[in-house]
């Protein structure tokens, strides 16, 4: 071989080197780039499907109805309502042990405009269980659904459920 061909060859060799070096430096740098920006967060979405008013006597002079709950306490403006909680995040949510992402025992539900909670169901699920306000559950996994029935006396507006975000470590509630 001439030295003229050894040095083309060595000039491409370099420059392949160089290229190459060059295309894992910025595939690296994506790499790294992804992982600075990707962040784990636990996100629900809380979704109502059905709210409907079941129960509702109007203020009409000389009206007069008496619905009892456990035959002692009167109920007025009740309501029917369904939601599909969804882990939406991009981890578990661990709700139980030394890793808990709860700030609590339970992740408590909130409710605005509800004067009376008479009843809340889990639809379907054993993993899951409710006690008074509160869920209770060992692992949420991503995209995992809670169905929730809630039977409640509203203050007379339209009552909804309220999950706060600080009950959760570093988590993100949306609502639709």
């Amino acid at each position: 071989m001439s030295p003229k061909n050894n040095s083309n060859k060595t000039h491409y060799v370099k420059q392949a080197i160089i290229i190459g070096g060059a295309i894992a430096t910025i595939i690296g740098f994506l790499l790294n780039c992804t992982t600075f920006f990707y962040k784990e967060q636990p996100q629900i979405e809380v979704k109502c499907t059905k709210k409907k008013m079941i129960l509702y006597i109007p203020p009409i002079e000389g009206l007069k109805a008496d619905i009892r709950y456990k035959d002692s306490i009167y109920i007025h403006n009740l309501w029917e309502m369904h939601y599909q909680l969804t882990n939406t995040g991009n981890i578990n949510i661990i709700g139980e042990g030394e890793h808990s992402l709860l700030l609590s025992q339970g992740l408590p539900l909130h409710w605005k405009e509800v004067r009376r909670i008479i009843d809340i169901r889990i639809e379907e699920d054993n993993r899951i269980r409710v006690e008074g306000n509160t869920l209770y559950f060992k692992q949420w996994k991503t995209n995992e659904c809670i169905h929730l029935t809630v039977y409640a006396e509203s203050t007379g507006q339209v009552p909804s459920l309220q999950i706060d975000s600080h009950d959760i470590i570093n988590a993100e509630i949306t609502y639709q």
